[in-house]
């Protein structure tokens, strides 16, 4: 019984098993210690999930964009709520697929709707950062893009 288990946990969970194969006794009363042997299963790899960022990128983008950012806007980064207020970044599904995490910073108050802020680009290394000037369609480096934003862009 507890091959099963482990077979139906390890299906049902994908624990990153190619495939599983299993020895169960038979549901009818055993002769002679008669077992039935199940078939391997292929696992198939859940591929629905979104590429994510290391604690490297994530460091990255927290310290060149959403810290700037907050502080510029006054926004204090220990607040707690349902629905929390400030800037924060999500995978962008609509950019190319490449050699870079492509993601969005999105600016949200309480459980309203959010604005889009920016769109930015990590190399596979997450040693760069860089985020899109919308007026040419071109990647800059954070601290450009910054200065263009709080030129123009204003506060919320």
């Amino acid at each position: 019984m507890n091959s099963f288990i482990v077979t139906f946990l390890t299906l049902i969970l994908g624990l990153g098993v190619s495939h599983v194969t299993t020895t169960m006794p038979v549901s009818e009363p055993a002769v002679n210690g008669t077992t039935a042997t199940v078939t391997t299963i292929p696992v198939t790899a859940d591929t629905s999930t979104e590429p994510s960022l290391g604690s490297k990128g994530d460091t990255l983008v927290q310290e060149s964009l959403i810290a700037p950012l907050g502080k510029f806007n006054n926004i204090e980064k220990d607040m707690f709520s349902r629905c929390g207020s400030g800037f924060y970044y999500v995978y962008d599904d609509s950019a190319p697929v490449d050699e870079y995490y492509h993601g969005v910073i999105w600016y949200n108050v309480g459980c309203g709707d959010s604005n889009q802020i920016a769109k930015f680009r990590v190399n596979k290394d997450e040693t760069v950062l860089q985020v899109l000037n919308t007026t040419d369609k071109t990647y800059i480096s954070p601290a450009d893009w910054l200065k263009i934003y709080e030129s123009g862009a204003g506060k919320f």
